[in-house]
């Protein structure tokens, strides 16, 4: 490599050697070299992966893409979803608050072929995103995970060659294995017509506060669902919203009408 390229810090550093690192494995998919390119708005464009891909192998995501504006066929959007066919794998930035675009994109998505890999924006904390209730939003707003988790078994619940996973790691402290928010999101998958088996799996381990992931893998391709919690403010936040909502009200209510409002009526449990 140019050494204008490598920084003073890491210049007495030699390259790994082949077989350093164990490849990354996500489903069915092998990552030669263990690296992953976070995706950035305005910057992991097809030509910066491409300029990236040149210094070696690695999983390279692109830039955040609006699942609602991709579903719209939006011509801006679809060029920025687009790969060059030197492109392998092809890892797309998926970013949803509403169900029914989540399943109408990754439905393009996979039906077309247009991908090997999904990421869900988990995980964004700038305003613009989470103010709709996506990226670092979704801590307090779990509902709407299980929404999306719900809607994606849903869409594929007949389409027999993907196998489902459900998987979570949380602090050392925690006593539950599996925690009791992971089984709820196995039986809402079930609920939403995934009958096949689901593997659950649990970790436990430092501080963590909480890590979900719902994973479903083909021979084609793998769509991976998570959720991380970066610290418990995000519950405490959603506790403070649910006290102000709830006041004035009688009767049994669920986090999910703190969250969704407008469907309010369709999820009320008649009082005892």
């Amino acid at each position: 490599m140019d050494p204008r390229y490598v920084s003073l810090g890491n210049r007495a550093v030699p390259p790994a050697r082949p077989g350093e690192f164990a490849p990354l494995s996500i489903g069915p998919l092998a990552i030669a070299a263990p690296v992953v390119l976070a995706p950035m708005a305005g910057i992991t464009n097809p030509p910066f992966r491409t300029l990236c891909r040149g210094f070696g192998a690695g999983l390279y995501v692109s830039e955040m893409i609006t699942a609602r504006a991709l579903v719209e066929r939006n011509a801006k959007t679809l060029r920025l979803a687009g790969f060059d066919p030197s492109e392998k794998p092809r890892s797309l930035q998926l970013y949803a608050v509403d169900e029914h675009y989540t399943r109408e994109a990754v439905r393009w998505l996979v039906g077309e072929d247009l991908v090997d890999h999904i990421d869900l924006n988990f995980g964004c904390p700038v305003p613009k995103v989470t103010r709709r209730g996506g990226g670092s939003a979704l801590p307090w707003k779990r509902e709407l995970f299980r929404r999306v988790v719900a809607e994606a078994a849903r869409l594929l619940a007949n389409e027999p060659e993907y196998g489902a996973w459900a998987w979570e790691v949380h602090h050392s402290a925690k006593k539950d294995a599996p925690s009791g928010t992971l089984l709820q999101l196995v039986e809402e998958m079930k609920r939403a017509g995934y009958t096949r088996q689901i593997d659950a799996s649990s970790n436990r381990a430092g501080a963590n506060p909480g890590t979900h992931e719902i994973g479903f893998d083909s021979t084609a391709d793998t769509i991976t669902l998570r959720h991380s919690a970066r610290s418990r403010e995000g519950f405490a936040r959603g506790a403070l919203k649910a006290a102000q909502w709830v006041i004035g009200k009688r009767g049994l209510h669920e986090f999910g009408e703190v969250i969704f409002a407008g469907d309010a009526k369709a999820m009320r449990r008649p009082a005892d």
